[in-house]
């Protein structure tokens, strides 16, 4: 380490410039910096270490665990096929059913529209196959059969319960939210 000192008549101060392999610094007599005292102290490091634990802690178990992703999509999924059984009463004037168990659902159309035996499966709107039904392993539901009629409306009131969700089915409009 080369230590260079200026002694000017005309500056103030007497500055020592300090030259380091890594890079330079200039400071007064005053300041004491040594050249290379440069990075984290003992404390940070340890306060990152803590920091990253306590999140992985919290944070990772969310990524790996699949049964709430499995409950939501079954959820949209049944929310959405009693949606489209009505749809479909609507459009085609003939009754439809909503048939769940405690372990997935089916849906029907009535026979011969005037019958009311429902044992004709409603197709899949995406696929095009025979059987629009649901269900999911580890997920439970409230069984219900819930009828829709050509206008829209449905033949009962229901509440089907999808883990902590709910889906609600008002009979006088055939309306069908989330809760």
């Amino acid at each position: 380490m080369a230590l260079l000192n200026l002694n000017s008549q005309h500056s103030p101060r007497r500055l020592s410039l300090k030259y380091c392999a890594w890079h330079a610094t200039v400071h007064t007599k005053k300041q004491n910096i040594s050249c290379g005292q440069s990075g984290f102290t003992l404390v940070e490091l340890i306060m990152v270490i803590v920091l990253l634990s306590i999140l992985s802690a919290v944070a990772l178990p969310r990524f790996f665990a699949r049964s709430g992703f499995d409950e939501r999509v079954f959820f949209d999924d049944t929310l959405n096929a009693i949606r489209y059984a009505k749809g479909v009463a609507v459009a085609t004037g003939c009754q439809t059913q909503f048939q769940s168990t405690t372990s997935g659902y089916q849906v029907f159309r009535d026979d011969s529209c005037t019958s009311g035996t429902f044992t004709t499966h409603v197709r899949h709107p995406t696929t095009g196959e025979i059987g629009l039904s649901g269900s999911q392993t580890g997920v439970t539901m409230t069984a219900v059969t819930i009828t829709f009629y050509p206008l829209g409306n449905a033949s009962t009131d229901a509440t089907i319960s999808i883990g902590n969700k709910n889906i609600i089915v008002v009979a006088d409009t055939g309306f069908v939210y989330a809760q």
